[in-house]
């Protein structure tokens, strides 16, 4: 998603990636420890995620878990999807809500510094409003 980033990416490389696309997994998700295959790799985390819709909160909190592990660790985290809009700017809001965001600062954050066309559908911006209220829970 980087290609849509307002301000210029800071490292060539990030630390850690998320990457979003459908009919990977049926469903799920799965992550790597960075495995070495002889070219440039980072731990990486792989979630089936269908363009324009969302995932269950079964999928999205192990994985915003994920992510959260690798920003608290100071790692600079990718976030991709084949368009750079929807799933990523859902992710990316998911993440920043689970972080402990408010969702309208999260969603205004993010139209601001990355895109003004993140969260494309309904269905996504509904799935942000069930995770706050889940989390709050």
């Amino acid at each position: 998603g980087s290609r849509h980033t307002k301000d210029k990416a800071q490292s060539a490389w990030p630390d850690a990636g998320v990457y979003l696309a459908s009919n990977w997994f049926k469903g799920a998700a799965a992550s790597t420890d960075g495995f070495d295959l002889g070219i440039t790799s980072w731990p990486s985390l792989f979630i089936d995620w269908p363009d324009m819709g969302v995932v269950t909160l079964d999928v999205l909190e192990p994985c915003i878990e994920w992510a959260k592990e690798k920003v608290n660790d100071g790692k600079r985290l990718e976030i991709a999807c084949v368009g750079g809009h929807g799933r990523t700017g859902t992710y990316a809001v998911a993440l920043m809500i689970g972080m402990g965001m408010d969702t309208f600062e999260a969603f205004s954050l993010l139209k601001d510094k990355y895109c003004d066309k993140a969260v494309e559908s309904r269905a996504q911006g509904e799935l942000l409003v069930r995770w706050a209220k889940y989390l709050k829970e």
